[in-house]
C-alpha cells in the first residue's frame, strides 16, 4: 500500500514506486500510478507512500484550498480581511463568510464571527465584508448615536429642539448642548447656537434649553429691560419718576409736558399728574 510497481511479478522491492506527496493508496500489489489518489480539495499531505486519506490534513479554519493533491499547508489560502470561516477543510473561498454591515475585520485568516468588530457608537455602516474602520461613517453634527454596530444613518438620532451639537460622531444625548438661558430654539437637529434666538427686549428667561418664545417672561408692570437675551429678572429695571411704561411696551415713556410723576416703576399713564396752577414741567 502506498506504492505501485510497473513490473508485474517483480521479486524486488526496489521496483516499488512511492505515491507522491499529496496522494495515497490503500491498494495492494498496485501496478499503476492511477491507484495513487489525490488528497481532496481543502486538505494536503507532505507524506510520500501514504496508505490512507487520513494522512490528508484539513486546512485550518479561516483558510481554504481549491487545489486537489496539495502537498503543503501553503496551499491553504487565508480568508480575506472582512470575512471569516469556522470551517476546517474548506475547499472554496465561498466558505469565507462576510462580516455583516456595521462591522469590520482588519486581519486575514479569521475564523470566528467575533472577529467582526462593530462600528463604534456615533457611527454607522452599510458596507458588507468591510476590512477597515474607515467604512464606519460618523453621524453628522446635530445628531448622535449610542448604539454599537448601527447599520443605517437612521440610527443617528436628531438633537431635539432647544439644543444643538457641532460635533461629528456624537455618542450621547448629553452631547446635544442646551440653548443658554435667555434664548429659545424650535429647530431640531441644530448644529450651532446661532439657532438659539434671544428673548426680546423687556423679557428674560432663567432656564436653558427652551423651545418656544413663550418661555421668555415679560418684565413685571413698571419695569423694562433693553437687554436682548436676558437670563435674569434682575435685568428688568423700574422706570424712573416722571415716566411710565404702558402694557405691551418695552421702553419707558416720559410724562407729557405739564405733567409729572413722583412714582418709580409706573405702569400706566394715569400716574402722570397735571402740575398745579402756577407751575410747569417740561
Amino acid at each position: 500500500m502506498g506504492k505501485y510497481s510497473l513490473e508485474v511479478g517483480s521479486a524486488s522491492r526496489e521496483t516499488c514506486i512511492e505515491c507522491d506527496a499529496g496522494k495515497y493508496s490503500s491498494a495492494l500489489a498496485a501496478i499503476s500510478s492511477t491507484t495513487c489518489q489525490k488528497c481532496v480539495k481543502g486538505t494536503y499531505s507532505a507524506n510520500r507512500s501514504a496508505t490512507s486519506n487520513t494522512t490528508c490534513i484539513p486546512c485550518e479554519h479561516g483558510t481554504f484550498s481549491a487545489e486537489d493533491g496539495a502537498v503543503s499547508v501553503h496551499a491553504c489560502v487565508s480568508c480575506k480581511a472582512g470575512t471569516y470561516s469556522p470551517e476546517a477543510g474548506a475547499f472554496s473561498e465561498s466558505a469565507c463568510i462576510p462580516c455583516i454591515n456595521a462591522t469590520y475585520s482588519t486581519h486575514d485568516g479569521e475564523f470566528d464571527i467575533s472577529s467582526c468588530t462593530p462600528c463604534a457608537m456615533g457611527s454607522y455602516s452599510r458596507t458588507v465584508a468591510a476590512n477597515t474602520a474607515d467604512t464606519c461613517i460618523l453621524c453628522v453634527p446635530g445628531k448622535y448615536s449610542y448604539q454599537l454596530g448601527s447599520p443605517s444613518e437612521s440610527n443617528c438620532v436628531a438633537c431635539s429642539a432647544g439644543t444643538f451639537s457641532n460635533r461629528s460622531g456624537a455618542t450621547a444625548i448629553s452631547q446635544c448642548e442646551l440653548c443658554r438661558a435667555g434664548t429659545f430654539s424650535g429647530t431640531p437637529e441644530a448644529t450651532s447656537d446661532e439657532t438659539c434666538i434671544p428673548c426680546g427686549a423687556g423679557k428674560f428667561s432663567v432656564t436653558a434649553g427652551n423651545i418656544h418664545e413663550n418661555s421668555c417672561v415679560t418684565c413685571e408692570p413698571g419695569k423694562t429691560s433693553a437687554a436682548m437675551g436676558a437670563s435674569s429678572e434682575s435685568t428688568c429695571m423700574e422706570c424712573e419718576s416722571g415716566s411710565f411704561i404702558a402694557p405691551g411696551q418695552f421702553t419707558c415713556t416720559e410724562c407729557e409736558a405739564g405733567k409729572y410723576s413722583s412714582k418709580i416703576g409706573s405702569s400706566i399713564v394715569a400716574f402722570c399728574k397735571a402740575c398745579v396752577a402756577g407751575k410747569f414741567q417740561t
